[in-house]
């Protein structure tokens, strides 16, 4: 348990039992008079020790430690009475505390604080070697519970029937571990472990004043450290079974009607066990661990209300004064270390299989109808796994594991209310937080090798649906809801050094945090406006290797659910100032993977991505015959942010490949209806679709030798429809919608340098749709109906670009993107949609009129030549599509007088240079894969009058005008790199058509 929440248990604990007790309270458990009546303190405490099966190693032979098994259970009374005086002190204060407390007329009937704590160890099946061999056999079984009911009532009193509540589980589990120093130790290991505090709480602040309320935690933090193997100058083998089960806490049942400050529930459920298993760690040794552990840890119960949802605070605030109001910040944060192997000289070998769950508080209930502050929900409930599983790594020496994980974390639930005609009642607050962290399948290994192997599945959710509704109320029925969902995790990534290195990992992960946000208004001032904020964030790097002199392979898949939020409803009907949506949801994963490095080895990193990222839905609400109800300002934003599938080898062999599938969508329509109204029904939206995403780029130099291979799918969908109406009112039904997409994606390039080759190949496809239609009216009325729309679009997809020094480069890309931008398609132009920019390929830059092309291209799929005669590139078959080479001395071209230029129709120019006539600068300096088709068969034999076998030995080329009417103004020779003469120039073409 982490150090600030022990001592918060143990401080209020400790507190309220020292108030109570100065007022002089003593146990129940120990009222042996049945006609006494209970304590206000029912408070128990409960340590289970049990130690056995543990045995030592020396020169003197295999020592078993003597045993423990006791139990040992205390109240406040026996604590009391152990202090010196205490035994006078204790019968006055239970008799002036059970006055206070049970007399009928006190005002402090009722009043209660309750603690149960339970504390079960184990410690057992443990060898250790000190110097001599250590063997254990163990089978151990442990069981701990505290069970009862918390039961009073408060209604019609003041300071009555209110219910301090501390329950915890603190069971702690150290079995089957096996530790060697100079020597052999051997463990096979199998244990339980059970714990329970558990009991409804039930009480009543109906008609009271500050009465019926109830305050506390449940909460349950297991520790395991089970089954693992350390070899420090020997061996250590571990072999166990284990499991722990705990339970704290039940159902709240309150009710704070007609009352001033009552019934109100404050509960803080928190499961975060902790765990350490499987863990083979060899220094100067050899250790084995092979480890199955299993964990569940629940604090709080839940019971259906009368509409059959999953409760675990039910209370009720109707016609109160700061009644019936819920805070419940629940926790489930485990934290898992399992199946990690490292060795230093040595050798360690880790296998594993391990489940979990955990789960903190639930749904609530209440109502605030007809109240002032009454009915109000605030919950936080936060899910966050941590989970550091099947990581080996090493430095001299071996280390595998091999592990298959489980885990099910979950905080909170619905949240329901109303605030009807109240005065800032019903208000709800839901701000669920999933963030599972992961660690899975990594590992780096110095001089050595390393076998990873890692399955993992993660299911996290936080909070649910919530709704509320504000019917006649001043302020009442308002909701902020803040989503988030932000799993981050490390998966499958590996570092070699002189060594080889094979990781393998799957992980399918669903990430959930709340649900509907809705709220209702009809008539109000005020009231049902709703703020909903979801954000779905995932962060993840997987998949990539790292190799210096070494041997290196990744190879994982990962599919991924994430989502935030769901659809935002409300309604402002009639209302002033009510029914208004503001909504923001984000989608935008964050991912890297895929990608290997080697230098002076073999790397090979396979990943494949299947993400599906999803936050809000549908806005809907109504501010007809409203005053500035029913407005809506929804604001998505759907994008991905990805680095994959790129390689970079240096000295070495490296191939990268990497498959990604990813669907991004943030919200949805929006309707709304402003008709009869003032400054009702408007509607503006803003969605942003902005997509980034690098990949299948291979990077080689020094006699590298490298592949990247990238394939992508990409689905993008921000936001919607939007529709509204002002008919017959004023300034009411105004649409204001720019939908903005931006495509920043580079990807199948290739650099290689000095002997190396270089291969980008890569294959994309984008679509989705960024806003939709929008529609609005505005007949009948003053200023209605205004409609304001302009669309957005940015396209950069860099791609097939090689680029080589003294060496090969290599690409073939291909490229599609159909995104939908507002009501257009991806090639439809409007006034206010910015110039698309896009499609980048070889011949295909921005700047294509004026340089023709970009230098040193070379592609599978095109030649860089296409477009520069005609538009229709190079006939390369026989050259007779853009120069009639078939006589070249006649019919051909007009050698006889070569006064125009080479496109303009009057023969070539008599003047210049051959370097200055062709736009040489967008020909490539190499070859491509297949060189460029037909180039080789160029007619230069027919060149008799002008030319003579090589086409660059003819003396008139230096006759040749300096421009060509295509490049007006533009010296080739500078345009291409490199080149600054024209002995250059014509070396390079020499070099070209050989």
């Amino acid at each position: 348990m982490q150090t600030w929440a022990k001592r918060g248990f143990q401080t209020a604990l400790v507190t309220g039992g020292l108030l109570m007790l100065g007022t002089g309270i003593a146990s129940a458990d120990d009222n042996v008079n049945p006609d006494q009546p209970a304590s206000a303190l029912d408070a128990k405490i409960v340590v289970d020790a049990k130690v056995q099966n543990n045995s030592v190693g020396t020169v003197l032979g295999d020592k078993h430690l003597p045993g423990i098994n006791r139990s040992i259970s205390t109240s406040p009374r026996e604590l009391l009475a152990a202090v010196p005086g205490g035994q006078l002190v204790t019968p006055l204060a239970e008799s002036a505390t059970n006055r206070l407390a049970t007399d009928a007329n006190s005002p402090l009937r009722g009043n209660k604080v309750v603690s149960g704590v339970t504390v079960p160890v184990d410690v057992s099946g443990n060898a250790i070697a000190l110097g001599g061999d250590s063997s254990v056999t163990n089978d151990s079984t442990q069981e701990s519970s505290i069970s009862r009911e918390v039961s009073t009532d408060g209604e019609d009193r003041a300071i009555a029937g209110n219910v301090v509540n501390l329950d915890y589980a603190a069971p702690v589990q150290v079995t089957g571990n096996a530790i060697s120093v100079a020597g052999d130790a051997e463990t096979q290991n199998t244990a339980t472990q059970s714990s329970t505090v558990d009991g409804d709480i039930t009480t009543s602040g109906e008609d009271g004043a500050i009465s019926g309320n109830v305050v506390g935690s449940q909460a349950t933090t297991p520790v395991q450290l089970n089954g693992n193997a350390i070899a420090a100058g020997g061996n250590a083998d571990a072999e166990s079974t284990t499991s722990s089960d705990s339970l704290v806490g039940g159902v709240v049942y309150t009710n704070g009607e007609d009352s001033t400050l009552g019934g109100n529930g404050a509960l803080v459920p928190l499961a975060a066990p902790v765990r350490g298993t499987g863990t083979a760690l060899g220094v100067i040794g050899q250790a084995n661990a092979d480890s199955i552990n299993s964990t569940t840890a629940q604090a709080g119960q839940e019971s259906p209300d009368f509409a059959g949802n999953p409760v675990y605070v039910h209370t009720n605030g109707q016609d109160s004064t700061g009644g019936g109001n819920i805070l419940q910040p629940g926790i489930a944060s485990p934290v898992t270390s399992d199946c990690t192997s490292a060795v230093a000289v040595g050798q360690s070998d880790a296998v594993c299989s391990s489940d979990l769950v955990a789960s903190a508080g639930g749904g609530n209930r209440s109502d605030g109808t007809d109240s002032v502050l009454g009915g109000a929900i605030g919950v936080v409930p936060v899910s966050a796994a941590t989970s550091v599983i099947g990581n080996a790594g090493g430095v001299i020496g071996d280390a595998s594991t091999d592990q298959n994980n489980v885990i099910d974390t979950s905080s909170g639930g619905t949240a329901i209310t109303r605030g009807n005609d109240s005065v800032l009642g019903g208000s709800l607050i839901n701000g669920p937080v999933s963030a599972p962290i992961d660690s899975c399948a990594n590992g780096g290994v110095v001089v050595g090798d390393s076998d990873i192997a890692c399955e993992n599945i993660t299911t996290t959710s936080a909070g649910g649906d919530a709704g509320t509704a504000g019917d006649d109320s001043v302020g009442g029925g308002n909701s902020g809801q803040i989503p988030v969902t932000a799993p981050a995790e490390l998966i499958s990534n590996g570092v070699g050094v002189l060594g080889d290195q094979d990781i393998y990992a799957t992980e399918t992960k669903f990430s959930s945090a709340g649900g509907d946000a809705n709220t209702a208004d009809d008539d109000a001032v005020l009231a049902a406006n709703l703020l909903n904020a979801p954000a779905s964030l995932p962060i993840q790097v997987f998949g990539n290797s790292a190799g210096a002199v070494a041997n290196t392979t990744s190879d994982t898949a990962l599919e991924n659910q994430i989502s935030a939020g769901g659809p935002s409803k409300s309604t402002g009907i009639g209302g002033t100032g009510s029914g208004n949506i503001v909504q923001s949801p984000i989608s935008n994963p964050l991912q890297a993977f895929g990608a290997g490095v080697s230098a002076l080895g073999n790397g090979k990193a396979t990943a494949s991505n299947v993400t599906n990222s999803s936050t809000g839905d549908v806005a809907t609400t109504d501010g007809s015959d409203g005053n500035l109800s029913g407005n809506i300002v929804t604001a998505p934003i759907a994008g991905a942010t990805q680095a994959f599938g790129d390689s970079v080898a240096i000295a070495g062999d490296n191939e990268a490949g990497a498959t990604n599938d990813v669907t991004t969508t943030a919200g949805s329509s929006a309707t709304t209806n402003g008709r009869d109204g003032n400054l009702s029904g408007n509607l503006i939206g803003a969605q942003a679709g902005p997509l980034v995403q690098a990949f299948g780029a291979a990077v080689a130099g020094v006699g590298g030798d490298n592949k990247a291979n990238s394939s992508s799918v990409s689905s993008t969908n921000s936001g919607g429809d939007l529709t509204t109406n002002g008919d017959h009112g004023f300034l009411s039904g105004t649409l204001a919608d720019v939908p903005a997409g931006a495509f920043v994606q580079p990807h199948g390039d290739a650099v290689s340098a000095v002997g190396s080759d270089a291969f980008g190949i890569s294959d994309n496809n984008t679509s989705g749709q960024i806003g939709g239609t929008s529609e609005t009216s505005g007949h009948g009325g003053s200023l209605n109906g205004i409609h304001l729309t302009g669309p957005i679009r940015g396209n950069a997809p860099v791609y097939d670009v090689p680029v080589e020094v003294a060496a090969d480069a290599i690409t073939s890309a291909s490229q599609v993107n159909t995104t939908t931008v507002g009501e257009h398609g991806a090639d439809d132009e409007t006034p206010l949609r910015l110039p698309t920019v896009g499609g980048l390929g070889v011949t295909e830059l921005p700047f294509n009129g004026v340089f023709g092309g970009l230098p040193m291209q070379r592609s599978y799929s095109s030649t860089p030549l296409d477009g520069l005669l005609g538009g229709g590139g190079l006939p390369t078959s026989n050259l007779t599509g853009g120069l009639p080479t078939s006589n070249l001395t006649g019919g051909g071209l007009p050698t006889g007088n070569l006064t125009g230029g080479l496109l303009g129709g009057g023969g070539l120019p008599s003047t210049g240079g051959l370097t200055s006539t062709l736009p040489v600068h967008g020909i490539p300096t190499g070859r491509s894969r297949a060189d460029v088709p037909g180039l080789s068969t160029l007619p230069t034999d027919n060149l008799t009058g002008a030319f003579s076998g090589n086409l660059f030995q003819a003396p008139s080329l230096h006759q040749l005008p300096v421009q060509t009417p295509a490049l007006s103004g533009i010296d080739a020779t500078s345009a291409l790199p490199g080149v600054s003469s024209l002995t250059d120039t014509q070396s390079r073409l020499a070099n070209l058509f050989d």
